[in-house]
This record gives C-alpha cells, structure tokens and sequence, in this order.
C-alpha cells in the first residue's frame, strides 16, 4: 500500500512539474502542396499500375514518367510552449497535429486521336468555292494516380521575438502518412459530330450539325502507401495587432518546408528523395503575446467583461 502511495506521488509531483514546463498555447489551421524527387517507374511498374484496366488500351496510350511526385494537404497542428529557465528572444514550442490530402506518383498517361473523312461537298452558286463536309470522330483516354494519404505530424519550434508582429521560426519536424484510398483511374471519351462550311452573307465558317459522345470511366484499387518525411521548417509569422485586444490573438503564417521523404508503395520500388513543400495558414494564439505573464486569453476575455 505504501508503495502504491509513494508512486501516485511520485506520478502527480511528476505531472505537476510537466504542467509547469509546457504549456498549451495555440491553434493552426494550414494547407499547402509539396514534391518530391523520385526515380522514373520502370516499364513493370507501369504495366503493374495499368494492369486490369481496359481504357488505357482503347487507342494505344501514351506515357510519360517524370522525377517528380506531387502531394497536397489541410490541416491543423495545436502547439504547447516550453518553458524557458532563462529569459531569452528565443522561444520553443511543440506541435502536434494531423493532416488529410492527396499524394500522386510521377506517371502520366493519356491520348487523343481523330479522325477525318469528307462525305459530301458544297459548292457555292456565287463564287464556285468548295466547301467540305466532313465526318469527325474525337477518341480521348487517360489515366491518373492518387492515394488519399492521412498524415500525424510532431515538430519542434523555435521562434525569435516571438511577440514582434513579424517573427521568424525554424525547428525539426515529423511526418507520417498513410494511404486511405489508393487508387488508378482512367478514362475514355468520344465524340462525333459532322463539320461543314455553309455560305452566309459571303462569310464562310465551321459548323457542327449534330454530334453525339460518350464516357466511360474505371477505377482499379492498389495496395497500401505510406510515407514518412523529415524536414526543417523555415517559416514567417504576421500578427494582425499588437494592440488590440482580439487581433493580437490572431496570426497569419507561411512556412517553406525542405528534407527528405522515404515513400513505401506495393508493387513499386521504395523511394527516397528530397521533399520540398509550401504551406500558409492562420494560428489563433490563447496567450497574450505582450504580457510576461501567461495569462490565456479566456482570463482576459473574463477580467474584460467584469470592467463592464
């Protein structure tokens, strides 16, 4: 029993210290795109992604494969200061939060192919010019790559004079994704219609008569993806005000991320290369940014009211 006693102790003193040390102290909302460096896909692995799919073979489709993989995200991060032993212009801060987006691989496929035939001839009464009617037939196929990807983040930041209304921050960060949906999409579209060049008021011109088209789309579902990424962030921070006492809780953001990225991909050889991304967002600050103190901004929103 005293043992018992002696670890509940031990494990309040221990919360108790945490609770002094860091801090909860903001929101972000954020969203942004990003790239990757990647190897070419291989013929197999082309062939491993089209496979099973019946509208990249219609008209022969062409490919291309290039060395570039994009992504995109939204998302929001909560962010707890860390308390500082020493007064200092620098401040550190952990963040944690999630986001939800999209992650492409670098193959493109499509094709269009038309054809042509004349099947009647007009020819004017005033000037003897020939005007063709021709038959068209449009035939158009693609096919795309996405993975929906939810990714959890963990970063450490570092902010200079962080009460300014313009700051700087840097730091390290985390980040793991994983695949909700992933999956190849193609599609076939045709058209025909009949093209012809009538007479009016002497000025020739292209008409269609009639045409008609059809659809059709098909999706074909992969294994799992997952990527995992390490970046530094290099970022700028606005705060609307200094002054007033709700936009100084507000700030608007942008952060230039740079590392490298480790993608895991069934049926497709790993991947590592260097990552890039660019996020912008807006951080809603329950600190007051101009008081030593680390009054929240529901204390103040209280102590206001009661002076009315």
């Amino acid at each position: 029993m005293k043992k018992i006693i002696l670890l509940l102790g031990f494990a309040w003193s221990y919360q108790s210290m945490f609770a002094q040390r860091i801090q909860f102290a903001d929101i972000s909302l954020y969203g942004g795109a990003g790239s990757t460096q990647a190897n070419h896909l291989t013929t197999s692995e082309v062939n491993f992604l089209r496979s099973n799919m019946l509208n990249p073979f219609r008209i022969g489709m062409q490919y291309s494969t290039s060395n570039t993989r994009y992504s995109n995200q939204v998302g929001i991060m909560a962010g707890w200061n860390i308390a500082q032993k020493h007064k200092s212009k620098l401040s550190h801060q952990l963040r944690t939060g999630f986001s939800f987006g999209s992650y492409q691989l670098n193959l493109e496929g499509s094709k269009h192919l038309e054809t042509r035939m004349h099947v009647d001839t007009l020819v004017s009464s005033q000037t003897g010019n020939s005007y063709f009617i021709d038959s068209v037939f449009n035939q158009h196929s693609s096919l795309n790559h996405n993975a929906n990807m939810l990714n959890l983040d963990i970063s450490y930041i570092v902010r200079l004079e962080s009460q300014r209304k313009f700051s700087v921050f840097t730091g390290l960060g985390l980040q793991a994704g994983f695949s909700l949906q992933n999956f190849m999409s193609s599609d076939y579209h045709e058209s025909s219609y009949v093209e012809d060049y009538p007479n009016i008021n002497r000025f020739a011109y292209r008409g269609n008569r009639y045409s008609s088209s059809a659809v059709e789309s098909e999706t074909r579902n992969l294994g799992s993806t997952n990527t995992y990424r390490m970046f530094v962030p290099i970022g700028l921070n606005y705060r609307l005000s200094n002054k007033s006492f709700l936009l100084k809780h507000i700030n608007l953001f942008a952060t230039y991320n740079i590392g490298i990225e480790f993608n895991r991909f069934e049926g497709i050889s790993n991947n590592t290369g260097f990552y890039q991304s660019f996020h912008v967002g807006t951080r809603i600050s329950f600190l007051d940014p101009n008081m030593n103190t680390r009054t929240k901004l529901i204390e103040r929103i209280r102590k206001h009211r009661r002076n009315y």
